[in-house]
């Protein structure tokens, strides 16, 4: 199975690294079962680093190693064309950062994974992922 992991995702993962972190484990943390290919976009990449900025008052440095450490092991997808279908969720009511996220899983055939119900509920209604 190949996933996309949307912003909020990768944000749960980054403060779960970081709770490990300060807990004082120094385990590995396995988020998915094998066989699972994980993807998402440097757009969710940018995102998450503006989280972590905007929610933790650290270095710039530990924000930069804890994205690092978060994306390590996932594929970046790094292009994306947006086409007429995106601008049409928009103007339906979709989030323009959600309906970039959307377009993502659909345009590289990958299911979706995310926190927001809203944005889970589009993506079923209009059979993207």
């Amino acid at each position: 199975m190949k996933i996309y992991l949307d912003t909020n995702v990768l944000y749960t993962l980054a403060k779960r690294k970081l709770e490990h972190k300060i807990g004082g484990s120094n385990g590995d943390l396995n988020y998915f079962e094998k066989g699972i290919e994980t993807f998402t976009s440097t757009f969710a990449v940018m995102e998450l680093a503006e989280a972590l900025k905007k929610n933790f008052q650290f270095k710039l440095s530990i924000i930069e190693n804890l994205v690092k450490e978060c994306i390590s092991e996932i594929k970046i997808l790094k292009k994306l064309e947006l086409d007429d279908c995106t601008v049409n969720w928009i103007i339906r009511g979709l989030d323009c950062k959600d309906a970039i996220h959307l377009q993502f899983a659909r345009k590289f055939d990958l299911t979706l994974l995310s926190k927001d119900i809203k944005l889970l509920e589009f993506a079923k209604e209009n059979k993207v992922c």
